[in-house]
């Protein structure tokens, strides 16, 4: 059976995924679109967008991670959604970054075709390719965010086991980083040495004694 709580932020998750979706519908797809009247371009639609994701739904995956990965209780269940909420929170992050870049981009063309109308074409051309390129990149991120928030949803209340928290190959994989090819070796060799059989000790050479082992440390119960 299902725990209360956990339904409960499904649903969330999955409203919160519904309103990301229509309030998209309205943010500016593309430089032509964030035109004003005239053959001057309006940024008061770019700068919207900024707040649009922004505000509330950004500040909202901020607090709703960080209450998740501060549970003084965690389970998989919490670790689970302090990872998915800190995922779209970033890529919300992502997509204001590029709507204000294109926003910023868009002032900068109004200020060139009012000091230099004759350059103005030319220099409308590179904003247009630039303008374009951050508004996709923006609606892409979006898109991973309500695709993270109705995935995480659908995971927490199919019933099936929750996906597996990330491995440190995983994360180094994520992030670029090479292994440390000592450590991948010293792994190889710790292998080795839990599968092979026991070696007969040498009177002449005992082995040395095994280190001790730390002691676990204990969560904080609230």
């Amino acid at each position: 059976m299902i725990n209360e709580d956990v339904r409960y932020h499904a649903d969330w998750l999955r409203l919160a995924a519904a309103d990301l979706a229509d309030g998209q519908a309205t943010l500016p797809r593309s430089f032509d679109s964030a035109y004003g009247n005239g053959r001057r371009v309006s940024v008061s639609s770019l700068t919207e967008a900024v707040k649009q994701v922004e505000w509330p739904l950004l500040r909202e995956a901020l607090r709703e991670a960080g209450f998740h990965a501060l549970s003084s209780r965690p389970d998989a269940a919490t670790v689970f959604l302090a990872r998915a909420w800190t995922s779209v929170a970033s890529d919300l992050a992502q997509a204001s970054v590029n709507f204000a870049r294109a926003a910023d981009l868009t002032a900068a063309l109004t200020d060139a075709q009012m000091r230099a109308p004759d350059t103005a074409p030319e220099v409308e051309e590179q904003v247009r390719a630039g303008v374009d390129h951050l508004l996709a990149d923006a609606h892409s991120a979006v898109d991973h965010a309500i695709e993270t928030m109705r995935s995480t949803a659908y995971a927490l209340t199919s019933g099936h086991p929750l996906p597996a928290p990330a491995t440190a190959e995983d994360l180094a994989s994520a992030t670029g980083l090479q292994q440390d090819p000592n450590a991948a070796r010293r792994a190889a060799a710790l292998t080795r040495s839990t599968t092979a059989p026991a070696a007969t000790p040498d009177p002449q050479h005992p082995a040395p004694a095994a280190p001790e082992a730390p002691p676990s440390s204990a969560r904080g119960r609230r």
